[in-house]
């Protein structure tokens, strides 16, 4: 697969390593949408920060282990999205940067479901 480069800020070589190791339990990563959690503080958080997160991420674990954590029920300051209704920019987003339908499948839920199933039978 072939993605383009993101400018995601570097990570700390500790946490590169704790998602790789959730990829090679066969576990997921799920990136949130929390501003705390993916922009700068004071800074507004952008849908394309989020895409940059998920495209990192990726590269990071591979299209099997990671999927969106949208964590919409902890914050109340703006996020790049408001609710589940605006999924739809982020499929746009994601598609427009070359991810195939079935990765971003796998990201919008079916790596999900796969975890689950594996957890619970």
């Amino acid at each position: 697969m072939s993605m383009p480069a993101t400018d995601t800020p570097p990570v700390a070589p500790e946490i590169l390593d704790q998602i790789k190791a959730v990829a090679e339990s066969g576990g997921i990563v799920g990136i949130s949408l929390n501003p705390e959690y993916i922009s700068e503080p004071d800074a507004q958080p952008t849908l394309g920060l989020v895409c940059d997160h998920i495209l990192h991420a990726i590269e990071v674990a591979g299209e099997d282990h990671v999927a969106i954590g949208s964590d919409f029920w902890s914050y109340s300051d703006p996020g790049p999205l408001s609710d589940p209704s605006e999924f739809p920019l982020l499929t746009a987003e994601l598609l427009k940067r070359g991810l195939s339908g079935k990765t971003l499948a796998a990201v919008l839920g079916g790596n999900w479901l796969r975890v689950v199933r594996a957890v619970c039978g």
